[in-house]
């Protein structure tokens, strides 16, 4: 189509094609009606923001996250293909019956893991993150409580997250993410994760497991801590590219 060719001159040609897609309705470019004057006038706009910087899901109103359509939007944390790997783990755990994902945000590894049957709680502070995962999480089973996830109490099998523990600000999409949701604390972003980890250790039982997302120059400094935090076993998991990215720490 001639509008597909327009974006495509303006931002990467696959984003160009996703915009369509979304604009007209359709999984496929394939089998999409030509445009109507306001689909068209609609496309130039979503084309225009997306030149000027502003994220792509945003745009849409939605992200894919593991096969499951999410709604998302200004004030909650964009989930990114790296954490789905960090679901494939917490898939991998055998003798699991209760999580809780902490700071759950959109809600995305909280339905993945309640999907394949855990009974699951999800916490986020964030009220307006709150509405997203409330969108993501209504047709599952899923527990979603309002709270502070270094205040949260209860028992569980295993403890997911991916917090914040960004070092400081960088440039990119991640800009337009909620603050509270990105930046760890402290020079080294770890202010945030070491309080969960001490946090998980309360929330586990016996031979209960804390899957933890964070950047790839805390690894050793997390395997260390939770050692010191009580964890008889912890080391580190990598994702798709190879780099040290995951907690892994058992009771």
């Amino acid at each position: 189509m001639k509008d597909l060719a327009w974006g495509a001159r303006r931002i990467p040609i696959h984003e160009a094609k996703m915009l369509l897609e979304w604009v007209l309705g359709v999984e496929s470019l394939i089998i999409a009606d030509e445009p109507t004057h306001a689909q068209r006038r609609r496309y130039r706009l979503a084309v225009k923001a997306r030149s000027q910087g502003f994220p792509l899901h945003h745009i849409t109103g939605e992200c894919w996250f593991r096969g499951e359509r999410l709604t998302v939007g200004p004030g909650v944390f964009i989930p990114r293909p790296e954490t789905e790997m960090l679901v494939e783990y917490a898939f991998e755990e055998t003798g699991i019956h209760t999580a809780v994902d902490l700071c759950t945000g959109s809600g995305a590894i909280a339905r993945c893991l309640a999907l394949s049957g855990l009974k699951v709680d999800a916490v986020e502070l964030s009220a307006r993150a709150l509405r997203y995962a409330q969108e993501n999480l209504h047709d599952t089973s899923v527990r979603l409580v309002r709270g502070d996830a270094l205040e949260f109490e209860g028992h569980y099998d295993m403890v997911v997250s991916n917090p914040p523990y960004v070092v400081e600000r960088v440039a990119g999409d991640v800009l337009f993410d909620p603050e509270m949701a990105l930046y760890g604390g402290g020079e080294d972003g770890m202010v945030f994760p070491r309080g969960l980890v001490t946090r998980a250790r309360a929330l586990l039982g016996p031979a209960g497991v804390l899957l933890m997302e964070h950047a790839e120059s805390q690894a050793d400094n997390l395997v260390d801590f939770a050692f010191s935090t009580g964890f008889s076993h912890a080391t580190t998991l990598t994702d798709l590219a190879g780099r040290p990215r995951f907690l892994r720490a058992v009771v």
